[in-house]
This record gives structure tokens, sequence and C-alpha cells, in this order.
């Protein structure tokens, strides 16, 4: 197993929120969103 690090992601201007996970398996690179949503007139 390599490291890995859950980063919350927010932009709050644009109403843009985003929970991914990075990090590394032995060389390889992982990323990956977990969840990801927009804010539009009010509604996710």
């Amino acid at each position: 197993m390599g490291t890995k690090e859950t980063q919350l992601i927010f932009d709050t201007e644009h109403d843009h929120y985003q929970l991914s996970r990075f990090g590394w398996n032995k060389d390889e690179r992982i990323r990956n969103c977990v969840l990801h949503f927009d804010i539009k007139d009010g509604k996710i």
C-alpha cells in the first residue's frame, strides 16, 4: 500500500465542491473524485 490523502475542495465563489482522494500505490499515481457537486439556482 502507498500513501493516500483525502482532500475537501471548496470553491465558494462559484459554488463548486469536491471530495477527492490522492496518493500513490507503489509507482502508480492515484486520483479519485469521490463526490462532486455544484449549487445552481439554490439547488444541488
